[in-house]
């Protein structure tokens, strides 16, 4: 059994009081995932509902058996193809990207979204979703974020790279043989978001003791429990090796997780993804596409905070906070 499927639906109690509560109800690494994803699709809408599915060109092709599986099981079914601003060759999660999603869904009497894609086409089409108020589900393409299962997501909104509130994902699900065929650049954008996440655990931890809060383990933990597995396995994910790449798509997939466990991005998200975040706003600004893939940038600013993290660890806490209470 994986360990995403561990956490489907669970509740824990935050340090705070408040609950959190994870809506995930299934988690599907399987070479016949879209078969599945039809059945849990059509549980939600019954006969006769209307799902939308989102793809870009590059992921064109991967959308057909998803397509077709939907349609066997009596779905109508409307494919939507995100596109590519004049010049470029991918698409960039948009605040107008997501409008224009939005009045299809209003217009065509959406009843469920469908991201089949990794990065950006999964924000789009969650972002627009929320806010038409629909559950929507996940056919990954490549072990290359952890945004499958998280509340949140990263768009530009107004020229400005911020991370906004959604809803997470109702069902997740991939074909580990259709991942580990993804571009080998994919796989290590994943190995390197990954590998920020003892940093955003860090990170988090830190800024807990300092505004005098409980530091909570429990989402650090979560990660914890994939991630030696997925550092074990990096010679065969660089091989393209099937079972590593679904190992290390389930370790993002629990990522995720942890910040809908957190409440915040804070488990996975530290100073390494700003540093990416202002890479990618100041290329933009320029016209320009993004230097690397996200998860790239956070695994090469990794070796930018980790100074910051060893100078970190020699300090006194107490000390530290008794200067912070006197003013300093």
């Amino acid at each position: 059994m994986r360990v995403t499927q561990e956490w489907l639906g669970r509740k824990e109690k935050r340090p705070d009081g408040s609950i959190a509560q994870i809506p995930l109800q299934w988690a599907v690494l399987d070479s016949k995932s879209e078969e599945q994803l039809a059945e849990n699709a059509f549980s939600i809408v019954s006969s006769g509902g209307k799902v939308l599915v989102g793809h870009d060109a590059q992921t064109r092709v991967l959308a057909e058996p998803v397509l077709r599986a939907l349609r066997d099981k009596g779905l109508k079914v409307l494919a939507y193809e995100v596109p590519c601003a004049e010049g470029d060759e991918s698409p960039v999660a948009t605040d107008t990207q997501v409008e224009t999603l939005e009045a299809i869904i209003e217009k065509e009497e959406v009843d469920l979204g469908v991201a089949v894609g990794s990065g950006t086409v999964t924000d789009i089409v969650k972002a627009a979703t929320f806010k038409k108020d629909l559950y929507w589900l996940s056919y990954g393409t490549a072990a290359s974020m952890n945004g499958y299962t998280s509340a949140i997501s990263a768009l530009y909104v107004g020229g400005l790279k911020s991370t906004v509130p959604v809803r997470a994902a109702l069902g997740v699900y991939a074909d580990p043989e259709v991942v580990a065929q993804a571009p080998l650049e994919l796989q290590l954008a994943g190995f390197g978001d990954l590998c920020s996440k003892p940093f955003a655990g860090a990170d988090a931890a830190i800024a807990a003791i300092l505004t005098g809060q409980k530091v909570w383990n429990l989402p650090t933990e979560m990660v914890d429990s994939v991630f030696g597995r997925v550092l074990d396995d990096a010679k065969a994910l660089g091989a393209g090796d099937p079972d590593a790449t679904a190992e290390l798509m389930d370790a993002l997939w629990v990522s995720g997780l942890s910040m809908t466990v957190a409440g915040s991005s804070a488990p996975a998200s530290g100073g390494e993804h700003l540093w990416s975040h202002r890479l990618d706003m100041a290329r933009h600004d320029q016209g320009l596409p993004p230097q690397s893939y996200h998860g790239t940038q956070v695994g090469v600013a990794c070796g930018l905070v980790r100074p910051l993290f060893a100078a970190t660890a020699q300090l006194d806490v107490a000390e530290v906070q008794q200067k912070l209470s006197a003013g300093f």
